[in-house]
């Protein structure tokens, strides 16, 4: 009994001792990881730029403020990922110099004089190639009088005066250091004589392809010898890694065409039928825009079909751009060669908010009863309210041509719009109310208004879970690289591709483009994925990756991916490389082949017999240029030209698309050589270009970034 109680009391102290310790660990657990932990919260921090942190729900809050779902989400993070980065650290830069933007500078640069570059790429109008002053002032009055407006457009305008301050800093910084550099005298005369030096010469090009692939074999020693020449070509800032994949694309079978086809013949016998032809081309997803179409416009397959067809008959089914379609004559008319009108513009754009939407409709509409009830003209309106360029001639466009205007505009005015009656219409530029004044018809050309309906010819369900079947099948049973390449080698439907390098955040595959898939392989490939383990070059990723058709709802190809090479930053090891560079490697030892043959020749002719070729001339070359013709983008051969004794030629020289062999046969003085002060401008230019274009990479190498993107993305 008293062992046993012993036992017990024991056994209690150690209970007591482990619970305390498991609390002990939840309670570290939620200080270091937690919301309210002391050390901030981990887990919603995507990166750190000089110290400072991006929190990822202040990066999410802003990319849907800012692009609001549409358009390539990668390439969109991407971009506001380097803003973020670039406009800390000239914020931090301008601090330190004491620069800074002024509230007046900022107002001049929003709404003055001196717009900021980032005003006028969003404010332009493209059909006059000016600044939208009238847009700009509304939106000011607008912003300072506090009338209601849509929270997310404040937001974009607060977001933009960063941009603003951001661009005009760094444009600060850079004239600084562009005003910094200094040319002196003997500098500008060496370029100078330089530039004053001219010679022709003849030149024997022998090209790579003169010695066949086949007689070439590569050994280590050749890998290692190319590498040790040009190992900086392949060094890499940062960790870069290498997929191998295999794809298997997903075309429809011949049963999925057919039973398509099968539709669309069902639903061409419901759209002769029909009454509503628009609410049944609405329905069935097809096309129509009231528009007429001259027989050039139309497709070749059905032009001369729908010509002599009456109206309300329906074409088809017939194939064209992957589709079945069937198309049904909806009307026709003659087309007026041209058509004045005049218009009364309200602009609004993308970012225009519902209020000053509905106080565009609202001016037009009432501008349009004023007008009809002959309370006022339409010139005099068009003077006070018009917002674009036309406003000063009451809003008169003068004769247009079709396709002049842009597209519910032109239909409008061709195609509906009587003369002298009012219409209004929505186009990228805001909200216009129309009258059509004249009309001319000339040669009184026939236009036909055409309804279509169409299906895809896409591989089905069925047909696409085969596919990814084979896939995963391939997948499964191997799982190591080597055994899987075998493989698909003995398939002649399948081939094994490489990759472009990948960087951590890349979401672009060279092969595949880019999109989720492409993502998800990325961060597979670089352990990223939570639900897989970080592999090593050799594996097969376990997930088979799909990528889908752009706008249409299937999967057309199913990728197995595997990891083929992880190279470190700095210069890479052969075996990192060793594939990549092959065909580099090949070229530089044909080069070689061919240098070791040329050596012995006595004369350009004695080698341009040996390989077949011409012995060909330059005349005028310039020390400093960038190409000759016939020569091309060859600096080597340039310099050989200018460095090679006269009369004399030689050694081979391996250029970028062959090897060369210059003997250099005269020197042309130049009788007015350039200036020297025209020299250092064009000089100083040169090198002030280069600093506005590597400025900010060098801003950026320097500065201390950490990038925890792929934790999210």
């Amino acid at each position: 009994m008293g062992i046993n109680q012993t036992i017990r009391d024991h056994f209690k102290w150690v209970m007591v001792v482990m619970v305390a310790l498991a609390l002990g660990g939840f309670i570290i657990m939620d200080i270091m990881t937690g919301k309210g932990s002391l050390f901030g919260n981990s887990q919603a921090v995507m990166g750190k730029i000089e110290g400072e942190k991006i929190d990822i729900r202040q990066f999410n809050s802003t990319e849907q403020m800012l692009y609001r779902g549409g358009g390539d989400s990668y390439a969109q993070r991407n971009a506001l990922w380097n803003y973020m980065v670039e406009n800390r650290l000239v914020q931090e830069e301008a601090e330190d110099l004491g620069l800074g933007v002024s509230d007046e500078e900022l107002e001049e640069l929003t709404y003055g004089t001196d717009l900021s570059p980032i005003i006028t790429s969003r404010f332009t109008d493209p059909t006059t190639g000016q600044v939208d002053r009238a847009r700009l002032s509304q939106i000011r009055q607008t912003l300072e009088s506090n009338q209601a407006i849509d929270p997310n457009f404040k937001r974009f305008w607060e977001y933009q005066k960063g941009e603003i301050t951001k661009d005009r800093l760094q444009t600060k910084m850079m004239n600084m250091v562009a005003k910094a550099i200094y040319i002196p005298t003997w500098q500008a005369q060496m370029w100078a004589d330089e530039q004053a030096k001219t010679r022709n010469a003849a030149y024997v090009k022998v090209p790579l392809d003169a010695i066949p692939s086949t007689d070439v074999t590569l050994s280590d020693e050749d890998y290692k010898a190319y590498l040790r020449e040009n190992s900086d070509k392949y060094k890499q800032d940062e960790e870069v890694r290498r997929l191998q994949y295999v794809v298997f694309e997903v075309k429809p079978t011949a049963q999925d065409s057919a039973k398509i086809f099968q539709e669309v013949a069902k639903l061409k016998e419901e759209f002769k039928a029909t009454d509503n032809d628009t609410l049944f081309i609405q329905n069935h997803g097809g096309t129509f825009d009231g528009a007429y179409y001259k027989r050039s416009d139309l497709s070749p397959f059905i032009a001369d079909t729908l010509f002599k067809m009456p109206v309300g008959e329906v074409y088809g089914p017939y194939m064209e751009d992957g589709q079945y379609k069937v198309a049904k004559l909806l009307g026709r008319k003659a087309i007026p060669d041209s058509v004045r009108a005049r218009h009364i513009l309200i602009r609004l754009d993308q970012n225009s908010s519902p209020e000053l939407i509905n106080q565009a409709f609202n001016t037009i509409d009432s501008l349009k009863q004023l007008i009809e009830s002959g309370q006022a003209r339409f010139d005099s309106l068009a003077m006070q309210f018009g917002q674009d360029g036309t406003a000063t001639k009451g809003g008169d466009l003068g004769f247009a041509a079709p396709g002049q205007m842009v597209k519910p505009f032109n239909d409008l005015i061709f195609f509906e719009a009587e003369p002298g009656k009012l219409y209004k219409v929505t186009t990228q530029f805001g909200v216009h109310l129309v009258e059509v004044t004249d009309r001319k018809y000339i040669n009184n050309d026939e236009g036909v208004k055409v309804g279509y309906v169409s299906k895809y010819i896409d591989p089905s369900i069925k047909t696409q879970k085969k596919v990814q079947s084979e896939a995963m099948e391939l997948a499964e049973t191997y799982r190591k690289w080597e055994d899987l390449e075998k493989a698909v080698a003995e398939r002649s439907d399948l081939k094994v591709e490489v990759s472009n390098p990948l960087k951590r955040n890349d979401f672009f595959i060279s092969g595949l483009g880019s999109g989720q898939a492409s993502r998800d392989m990325v961060r597979w490939a670089f352990g990223d994925d939570p639900n897989l383990d970080e592999p090593k070059p050799g594996d097969v990723s376990p997930v088979v990756y799909r990528y889908q058709q752009p706008e249409r709802l299937f999967y057309n190809k199913f990728v197995v991916a595997g990891l083929k090479s992880i190279q470190k930053p700095g210069k890479p090891r052969l075996a990192d490389v060793k594939d990549e560079i092959e065909e580099d490697v090949l070229n530089w030892k044909k080069a070689q082949l061919i240098a070791e043959r040329v050596k012995g020749k006595s004369s350009l002719e004695a080698i341009a017999a040996e390989f077949g070729v011409k012995v060909d001339t330059v005349q005028g070359v310039r020390f400093n240029a960038s190409s000759v013709e016939g020569i091309g983008q060859e600096p080597k051969v340039i310099a050989a030209i200018f460095v090679t004794p006269m009369t004399q030629f030689s050694e081979p020289i391996i250029g970028d698309s062959g090897v060369f062999v210059v003997k250099p046969l005269e020197e042309i003085p130049n009788p007015a050589p350039p200036a020297i002060d025209q020299v250092k401008r064009l000089q100083l230019t040169g090198l002030q270009s280069n600093v506005r274009a590597r400025f900010m990479t060098a801003l950026r190498k320097k500065a201390n970034i950490k990038d925890y993107r792929s934790n999210f993305f």
